[in-house]
């Protein structure tokens, strides 16, 4: 009786703790608030957009991509940390070309308020992204930096 109440209480805490909200997952990692690779500098298009990482009351997090004169904002459906401590987030972007739009993306944190992202694709398994380099150039993605 007593192994059967040990797994009953096991099953129920592992399952408490995957149902954590994308809120927790990103505010316990770090990532809630304003970030880019250069907070002095005004918002503008490419490597000028501010991103933004709001919780909301029920758990969930809006994305937002500020690109100067555009603002964009959506949901992020999911959060995880990988087993290499990267943060994985799947977004749908509304905003974005047809077949670009769902994508997941994991961030690494090289030190307190700077990532750097470590994989960027679509759910066709194109890639932008890749071991931490640009596949279009091989470039070093930038690192951003927590502006707030």
């Amino acid at each position: 009786m007593k192994q059967i109440l040990f797994v009953i209480l096991l099953l129920t805490w592992a399952t408490s703790a995957e149902a954590e909200t994308v809120a927790a997952t990103m505010s316990k990692w770090g990532l809630l608030g304003s970030w880019a690779i250069s907070c002095d500098t005004a918002a503008g298009k490419g490597m000028a957009a501010k991103l933004r990482y709001v919780a909301k009351p029920d758990g969930s997090v809006l994305h937002y991509r500020n690109f100067g004169d555009d603002t964009t904002g959506d949901r992020i459906k999911a959060a995880r940390v990988t087993p290499q401590g990267f943060l994985e987030l799947k977004v749908f972007f509304r905003e974005v070309a047809v077949g670009q739009q769902d994508r997941t993306f994991a961030l690494k944190k090289l030190e307190p308020g700077v990532v750097q992202a470590m994989y960027n694709y679509t759910a066709k398994g194109d890639y932008s992204v890749k071991d931490g380099k640009f596949t279009s150039n091989g470039n070093e993605a930038p690192l951003q930096h927590k502006c707030d």
